[in-house]
This record gives structure tokens, C-alpha cells and sequence, in this order.
């Protein structure tokens, strides 16, 4: 079974922001940010009770190549993205996210 995946607004704009970061250095290495995420976004879609549950029903998943963590829920066919952090920011700062926001 494949779930539906719904990215939220804010996880897009994570995405984006982090690529533009990455482009500055090389448009390569953005491009490979952008593989990382969306080859870990498939996984989360194909088993995603594979990831850990890190709070509540947030699950985590971490990219490849890249430190960054993928925050997400899943609920009946979906699996619904939050966010998208550098795993170097303070780890309670996608929590806040989520209280102020959703």
C-alpha cells in the first residue's frame, strides 16, 4: 500500500529555503538536496511506520547525505509533512512550529 502525500506549506517553503542555501555553494549540491528529500519522502510514503515516532504521533526521518529531519504524521491513507529542519537547530524548535501554526 502507498500512501497519499500531503506536503504542507511550510515544509515546502523549509525545502525551497534549504535549497537556496545549498545553491549558493553549487546548484549540483542543491540538486542533490533536493534528491535526498524527495527520495526520503518516497519512503515515508511507501513505509511510514518504518520511521520513529518522536512525539505524540510525529514521526521522523532523517535525509541522506544531508542533515536534515523530516517531521510527518500519518493519518489513515495519508501521510501529512509539518516540516523540514537542519538537524543542527534546537531539537524542540519544530514543536514550537507546530503549537504556533497548526
Amino acid at each position: 500500500m502507498s500512501f497519499r502525500l500531503v506536503i504542507k506549506q511550510l515544509a515546502e517553503t523549509d525545502i525551497s529555503e534549504a535549497a537556496k542555501w545549498y545553491s549558493r555553494i553549487d546548484r549540483r549540491v542543491a540538486r542533490n538536496f533536493i534528491d535526498s528529500v524527495d527520495k526520503t519522502l518516497s519512503g515515508i510514503k511507501t513505509i511510514p511506520y518504518a520511521f520513529p515516532i518522536v512525539d505524540g504521533t510525529y514521526r521522523r526521518a532523517i535525509t541522506r547525505k544531508f542533515p536534515f529531519a523530516i517531521y510527518f504524521t500519518v493519518e489513515e491513507d495519508e501521510v501529512v509533512v509539518f516540516g523540514i529542519f537542519h538537524c543542527s537547530r534546537h531539537p524542540e524548535k519544530w514543536k514550537n512550529r507546530f503549537a504556533d501554526d497548526w
